[in-house]
This record gives C-alpha cells, sequence and structure tokens, in this order.
C-alpha cells in the first residue's frame, strides 16, 4: 500500500464480518491490523456484524470495537435480529457506538 493510501482521499473502512453466507470472518490479528490502520490514519469504521451468530467450524467472531479504546472511539457497530432470529421480511437492526463515534 503506498504511504499516502488512506489519508486525503478516504474517509472511513467499511468491516463485514462474519460474511453471509459462508460465515467467514476476520480473524482477531486481522482485525487488529485494521484496527491500527484506522487510528494510524485517523479513519472511521462500520462494523457489519449481522451474521455474528451464524458462524461454523469453530470460528469465533470478534468485534473489532472490543479491540481497545481507540478503535472503539471510531467504529459504529451494525447489527440486527433478523438473521439470527430467522425473521424472514422483518428489517429489525441497530448501530451502537460512542455518542462522539467519530475521529473529527
Amino acid at each position: 500500500m503506498p504511504s499516502d493510501a488512506g489519508r486525503a482521499a478516504h474517509e472511513g473502512l467499511i468491516v463485514n464480518s462474519p460474511s453471509n453466507p459462508t460465515g467467514c470472518g476476520l480473524e482477531r490479528a486481522e482485525l487488529e491490523a485494521l484496527a491500527l490502520l484506522a487510528v494510524e490514519r485517523d479513519l472511521f469504521v462500520v462494523s457489519d456484524e449481522i451474521y455474528e451468530p451464524l458462524t461454523y467450524d469453530g470460528f469465533r467472531h470478534v468485534s473489532i470495537a472490543s479491540l481497545g479504546p481507540e478503535i472503539k472511539r471510531r467504529t459504529l457497530v451494525v447489527n440486527g435480529f433478523s438473521k439470527s432470529y430467522s425473521m424472514t421480511g422483518w428489517r429489525l437492526g441497530y448501530a451502537a457506538g460512542e455518542k462522539t463515534s467519530s475521529p473529527r
């Protein structure tokens, strides 16, 4: 990645882990690397975690927001009930973050 990547032209990251339909997700070390990048480059993170309960083969979900106070401050977690509770046709969800969930 070029040294200036993620600076002026980029405001944030969207993380989708685990993802549909496989339940494949990012490992803790991968999330730690993304968290470090976001903090170093002053990026806002939107973490889509709606498939959190739908993982397989022993994969354990880790929220990027749980990796420390700096990344928590700049992360908005998006989640919901539709997938995990088989609420077909319903779109019931939420977003959670600190009141000042913005690096700016």
